[in-house]
């Protein structure tokens, strides 16, 4: 039994995500790292045959090489939509520049694309002015947190403590983001690495989604996906969480992080899954929720006890074997 409680800057993606049996090319303008493979013909068979299936699977393993080697290229700004605008797009985005232009007195940045601005628009039910107010607040969290130059090499010992990272995806085709609170040590990480690393996670993660998703529709021209842009999910496993986990500044943390996705990545969560809850988690959870938008208060699902609901949501080939496992609950 469940109960359903029922966000693209130019963050260069990351190199540890990998993608095996997927189907097709890579999208156009995909900034997607992939290592490279050499070819042969059973491959190209393979990736023939698995088009019909469409399924994917992403490594957890971190980089081979330190973070200097494997750094990123500079970000660039980002890329525009690949498809048509629609007169009705065209539009709205011609006056959603002119009020950014009149509120702020400058011209809507070189990093806010076509896409960026139609997210926000959408976040915002279409309302210009409350739209121009997540831009101003987009603006102001890519200089806090300097959004625009995060590279592996700010979030690496992060990335190695393997308290997030993607592995598989849901049955709504959304790359999951595996976070694991008990590998989180308060003591060793600051605030601002774990912003930057939060930002960094979710645009590795929706580049792939983004890929994920026209694949997909490419795939299934008679039944696409009924979305605009991709999205990916979170799988929230708290069990064996422990008090030496737990992070004083984690309602502060959890704030900005929260601020940040539902304003930087709007309209790219997906669901959020929830496993091990407590009567600490409600607490917080009390705290947090009227922070959040109804839009995502309505995508956060709750597991009870038996680790095997994920199955409602998740295909068993999708998840590791630990997921699935009645580990001990949080204690804290």
């Amino acid at each position: 039994m469940q109960a359903s409680v029922s966000a693209s800057s130019p963050i260069s993606p990351s190199p540890i995500l990998r993608k095996s049996s997927f189907t097709a090319g890579p999208v156009p303008g995909s900034t997607l790292a992939r290592p490279p493979s050499p070819p042969s013909s059973s491959t190209a068979s393979s990736s023939t045959a698995s088009s019909s299936t469409a399924s994917s699977s992403f490594s957890a393993s971190a980089p081979t090489t330190s973070a200097s080697a494997t750094a990123p290229p500079a970000p660039a700004p980002a890329q525009p939509l690949t498809r048509r605008l629609t007169a009705q797009e065209v539009s709205r985005l011609s006056v959603f520049r002119d009020a950014i232009k009149e509120v702020t007195g400058e011209e809507s940045d070189s990093h806010a694309s076509n896409e960026i601005l139609l997210r926000m628009l959408s976040a915002r039910e279409q309302k210009t002015a409350d739209a121009v107010v997540m831009y101003k607040r987009w603006r102001s969290f890519r200089d806090e947190y300097d959004i625009d130059n995060i590279t592996i090499a700010k979030v690496d010992r992060i990335l190695n403590t393997k308290v997030a990272y993607f592995h598989g995806r849901d049955k709504g085709h959304r790359p999951a983001c595996v976070l694991l609170p008990r590998n989180h040590h308060p003591a060793s990480t600051r605030v601002q690495e774990v912003i930057q690393f939060a930002l960094y996670l979710m645009k590795s993660g929706t580049d792939i989604a983004d890929e994920m998703l026209a694949e997909y529709n490419a795939a299934h021209p008679e039944a696409p996906l009924d979305r605009e842009f991709g999205e990916i999910c979170i799988i929230y496993d708290r069990r064996g969480m422990t008090r030496k986990n737990f992070d004083h500044r984690l309602f502060g943390i959890m704030k900005k992080v929260v601020d940040v996705v539902q304003i930087v990545y709007a309209e790219r969560l997906g669901r959020i899954y929830v496993m091990g809850t407590n009567w600490f988690f409600f607490m917080l959870f009390s705290m947090i929720k009227p922070l959040l938008s109804e839009k995502t208060r309505k995508k956060i699902v709750i597991l009870g006890k038996d680790a095997k609901e994920l199955l409602e949501h998740f295909d068993v080939s999708e998840l590791e074997r630990e997921r699935l496992e009645n580990g001990e609950y949080a204690r804290w």
